[in-house]
């Protein structure tokens, strides 16, 4: 695969997230996951994300994965494969 700089280098399946190529996706979705103390930084919801949202960061004390909303669609895939379920889809808050 070549890197591509005017568009974002591609990822496999995905298109790496950068503001100063693509604006931000996340805006229309109506759910969220929020990522709970009980996340033991495993990794599964990183691959299952097809938008390449969710990375593994240091949180506090420990390691825990963070969500990039911006480009987060909601769809639910990193629940979904969660072995601990430490992700939840919430209603995202409505101004």
């Amino acid at each position: 695969m070549k890197k591509n700089k005017e568009k974002g280098q591609e990822l496999g399946a995905v298109i790496e997230n950068k503001k100063e190529n693509y604006p931000p996706t996340g805006e229309w979705s109506q759910v969220k996951p929020e990522i709970n103390e009980k996340c033991i930084a495993c990794g599964q919801c990183v691959k299952a994300c097809p938008e390449d949202t969710i990375r593994i960061k240091k949180r506090g004390e420990k390691d825990r994965a963070t969500v990039d909303y911006d480009y987060c669609k909601g769809c639910g895939l990193c629940a979904g494969v969660c072995p601990v379920q430490a992700i939840e889809m919430v209603e995202k808050n409505k101004d």
